[in-house]
């Protein structure tokens, strides 16, 4: 679908408690002191760079090489600091729905869920044409209690205009109904009984909304698969075609990106938090930075596993494998996850991951520098956040205190800031006619394209319209 114009429209928004990214799309013209590139000559490649790879930066790299390889000889080169789901993205829970908090279909959600299920399929069929057998897709539901009356109503009034819109056809990947306390603690064994407490619903409202059609995913592997889905496209490809990863690698500036990897047809910056590091784009765009932490833990291992492990057969270990034994059998083999202030991302029956504590007032150098990775629970676990974070996890569902904090991710996201609409994208031009940018430029004579994505991972997401921007470029 090709996007009339990038220059004022915005492309794809998601609410704060959402799973989608919201993104910020600026496109500009790029000066470059070469030639232009030999890509514009018959039969030459076009060549792109793609700077950042996390999900909108893998999402743009596997649209433009859908797009430009049909054309003729092309060349994707992806840039990032700390390599594939570097930053925010890999400290995302993986959640992906297109809901608001108050029950509501986002703007744009049906298009951009439709376009996420269409690049998870190309993932899963990558990795299983590589021979990877790792799982990094669950489709399941997700409950997401009412938290006071309101939202409550917000939930009913929700879900009947979304039977309306289904039945119109505006709607089709993605259903949502209302449930009571007694359907919830069916759905969700371990909830806490004190879980409806602080709603103080009325007899007989509805205490939540059961979500039909989402997906979890593991963001890491997840990215890894969209990547090697688009190195597979250009191995496929009528033309020779190319996708190549650079990272670790920091790119400085776009300018010395032309210079040093150039000439490209465009570039793509899908840098997020980070965006701010780089000159041509400095303090342009109007984002807010936030830290968030994710807590991935699995369930306790069995008496079994624990004498297989060295672990003995005292007390201690009779006390898990009874714990155990009643998880697993409490739950279903696909349970649905938890979305709310402290969401439950549920990876099948033994592993869920926990978040998210917020730390705002980051600059971009500290949110270049907080690159998420996973890591050993020891060297994070007794953080303030990190403990908060795992106290409120327990308090959702207390039969958690019993499960293992595996690993601790963080990451710095890049927040735009709200509207009556929610939390809406930035697009346009970046401006250059100001500032220092724009003399720092002057001497340069040929023009370059260059999208601006600096998005924000407020769980997991693809950005809907990746394939437009591809278009743009193209």
């Amino acid at each position: 679908m090709l996007i009339r114009s990038l220059q004022s429209a915005t492309l794809a928004t998601t609410s704060k408690r959402s799973v989608g990214p919201r993104t910020t799309v600026c496109c500009t013209r790029l000066p470059s002191r070469r030639r232009p590139p030999a890509c514009q000559a018959a039969g030459a490649s076009r060549r792109y760079a793609v700077v950042g790879a996390g999900f909108a930066g893998a999402a743009a790299a596997w649209h433009l090489m859908e797009q430009s390889s049909r054309l003729g000889p092309t060349e994707i080169h992806l840039y990032d600091v700390a390599g594939l789901a570097g930053g925010a993205s890999g400290a995302a829970a993986g959640l992906l729905h297109p809901f608001s908090p108050t029950g509501k279909v986002l703007w744009k959600g049906e298009e951009a869920m439709q376009a996420a299920l269409q690049l998870v399929a190309a993932a899963e069929a990558a990795a299983s044409r590589a021979g990877c057998q790792d799982l990094f897709v669950w489709r399941q539901s997700m409950v997401r209690l009412a938290a006071t009356a309101k939202q409550s109503r917000q939930f009913e009034k929700a879900c009947k205009q979304l039977q309306q819109q289904r039945q119109a056809g505006a709607v089709q990947s993605i259903a949502a109904s209302p449930i009571t306390v007694a359907e919830a603690r069916d759905l969700l064994p371990g909830l806490s009984s004190s879980a409806f407490d602080t709603a103080d619903l009325p007899e007989g409202s509805v205490a939540g909304l059961l979500i039909q059609g989402g997906l979890v995913l593991h963001p890491s592997k997840y990215i890894r698969a969209v990547w090697e889905a688009t190195k597979q496209m250009a191995e496929d490809a009528k033309y020779a075609c190319r996708a190549e990863l650079h990272a670790p690698l920091q790119v400085h500036s776009l300018e010395w990106l032309q210079q040093e990897h150039g000439p490209f047809n465009a570039v793509l910056c899908a840098a997020g938090a980070a965006a701010g590091m780089l000159p041509e784009i400095g303090k342009a765009l109007p984002v807010d930075l936030c830290q968030g932490y994710i807590l991935d833990l699995e369930l306790p291992c069995t008496h079994a596993q624990a004498e297989h492990q060295g672990g003995g057969g005292g007390s201690s270990s009779s006390k898990v494998d009874a714990d155990s034994s009643r998880l697993s059998s409490a739950r279903q083999q696909n349970p649905p996850s938890l979305l709310g202030g402290t969401y439950l991302a549920m990876q099948g029956p033994g592993s869920l991951a926990a978040g998210a504590t917020k730390r705002s007032g980051l600059t971009s150098a500290q949110a270049l520098a907080a690159c998420s990775s996973p890591s050993n629970s020891s060297t994070h676990q007794d953080r303030p956040d990190v403990a908060a974070l795992r106290t409120s996890a327990n308090a959702r569902m207390p039969e958690l205190e019993s499960w293992r904090l595996a690993s601790v991710r963080s990451g710095v996201r890049a927040m735009p800031g709200r509207t009556p609409q929610g939390a809406m994208p930035y697009a346009g031009l970046l401006p250059l006619s100001n500032g220092s940018n724009r003399q720092a430029l002057s001497p340069l004579t040929m023009q370059r394209p260059v999208i601006c994505m600096a998005v924000h991972q407020s769980r997991v997401g693809i950005p809907s319209h990746h394939h437009s921007y591809a278009h743009s470029v193209l």
